[in-house]
């Protein structure tokens, strides 16, 4: 399998794979030892481990067990990367992989390996640009399934929740593939996501960026303007905190500055508190801001009394 591993290197990433036998260098319980092959190779001058599941080996490991097993191996080779690989994962189990940022390959099929920024899936291969933070559009998608509980989301549904083009979306899946949060399932062409949704939060909050760019300070809110409560008005709606002075809304950025009847006036004599937001602040439920991006747009308040309602948000969340 060596060599199956080898050559889908070099054709699906381009690289050339210089490998030796590593067994020598472990000390393994059996137990371990006789689940895997052990190689240590050389790639565009990095060095790497890796571990191939055995065929004959009597039981194939869980993502946890390959999680562990990677830890120990990279210990015992210095420290360097460890890469699994099977000539079959099923899908779920790509997906908890991908979810726990464990490298692998599986040969002919898929690879990820994010100490090189890269990934291949089955559509093609594509050496992913190094991303820092999560897009608008993968935001969105993610907010979607984690508000919605549904199972995973197709290039079309992302095109129409979104509102983005099918190229922005599909950038916007490598975006979240890239950060081990949700992998493309082969069988349904969907977008999938890991099963710990309160785990998968908490990994992509600092991801996240918030989606309000301003506010504006108004004596009233624009006739016709379409905008759901936000801010700590709608936080006092789920939650201990009292309501505001001012009345406080959200709208679409793009909504609000096509106006030319906006007339702002100095923060202390405001009625109305609008928010601008990158995307459309009800698009998950329609009529008001869904839980999880009204936290987000709350993060920049500094009153101690509201980020621990935040957190009591998001404790008490259906996840």
């Amino acid at each position: 399998m060596i060599e199956e591993v080898k050559q889908y290197l070099k054709s699906a990433a381009g690289l050339e794979a210089v490998v030796s036998d590593a067994r020598g260098e472990l000390k393994l319980t059996p137990m371990v030892a006789s689940l895997y092959h052990f190689a240590r190779c050389k790639a565009d001058g990095i060095s790497f481990g890796l571990m191939l599941w055995r065929e004959d080996a009597l039981v194939k490991p869980t993502p946890a067990a390959v999680e562990s097993h990677v830890r120990l191996v990279s210990e015992q080779l210095g420290g360097i990367p460890v890469v699994y690989a099977a000539k079959r994962i099923v899908s779920y189990n790509r997906l908890r992989l991908l979810a726990r940022r464990i490298p692998f390959v599986v040969p002919g099929r898929q690879l990820y390996l994010p100490f090189l920024n890269m990934v291949m899936t089955e559509v093609g291969t594509k050496k992913v640009k190094e991303f820092s933070s999560l897009g608008v559009a993968a935001q969105m998608i993610l907010l979607a399934y984690l508000n919605r509980q549904n199972d995973g989301v197709s290039i079309a549904e992302a095109v129409d929740l979104t509102g983005y083009t099918r190229v922005s979306v599909m950038k916007a899946f490598d975006e979240l593939e890239y950060f081990g949060l949700a992998m493309r399932d082969r069988a349904t062409h969907k977008l999938v996501f890991a099963e710990d949704r309160k785990g998968l939060f908490e990994k992509a909050r600092s991801l996240m960026r918030n989606p309000k760019r301003r506010t504006l300070f108004l004596d009233g809110l624009p006739q016709g303007l379409v905008a759901v409560r936000a801010g700590t008005d709608a936080l006092s709606d789920i939650s201990m905190l009292a309501p505001g002075t001012s009345r406080e809304y959200a709208a679409l950025s793009s909504d609000v500055l096509k106006r030319t009847d906006l007339v702002e006036v100095p923060r202390e004599s405001a009625a109305v508190r609008l928010e601008l937001w990158h995307y459309r602040p009800a698009f998950v439920y329609g009529d008001r801001i869904d839980p999880l991006s009204l936290c987000l747009s709350l993060a920049d308040e500094k009153d101690d009394r509201v980020q621990g309602e935040v957190e009591e948000v998001l404790e008490g969340f259906k996840w």
